[in-house]
């Protein structure tokens, strides 16, 4: 009779719906703030702007500037809350983002920086609390070569 009751509660476990999976809490701010940096939604110069200095106002009030040249972003870039307030710096080359990131919070409180090559993190990586002490430091180059196993 025993055997009879394990047998019958292994194939009701075996053959019932799995429960479903917890809900996921929201995503942390460090976690968010790994994902690539993006000064904003162009890629590209913007349509009738020549090359030079340009400033690019985004739909949020924010805005971004820097140099286009042969229709890509190149050199030293600044974005800005709408407040004005520093946002990120970044270097591109080429229309990809190659040099120093820093990237801050309102009130100047850095958020992380690192260093990108041709549009990838690169190097060490460092993520800020809101009272600007470091919470997490990320070496890039040792994550790439794990990813690439």
């Amino acid at each position: 009779m025993r055997g009879s009751a394990i047998i019958i509660t292994l194939l009701l476990t075996s053959c019932s719906v799995p429960a479903p999976a917890p809900e996921r809490p929201a995503t942390p701010m460090v976690e968010r703030a790994q994902r690539p940096v993006h000064f904003g939604p162009q890629d590209t110069i913007p349509p009738g702007a020549g090359d030079g200095e340009h400033t690019i106002r985004l739909p949020d009030g924010s805005t971004m500037t820097g140099r286009f040249q042969d229709g890509m972003r190149e050199g030293p870039w600044k974005s800005f809350f709408p407040n004005g307030e520093l946002r990120s710096t970044g270097e591109f080359h080429l229309g990809r983002s190659n040099g120093d990131v820093e990237v801050y919070r309102e009130g100047g409180v850095p958020y992380y920086t690192g260093r990108m090559r041709n549009d990838e993190r690169v190097g060490t990586w460092h993520y800020y609390d809101t009272k600007g002490r470091t919470i997490r430091t990320v070496n890039e180059d040792s994550l790439r070569a794990i990813r690439e196993r």
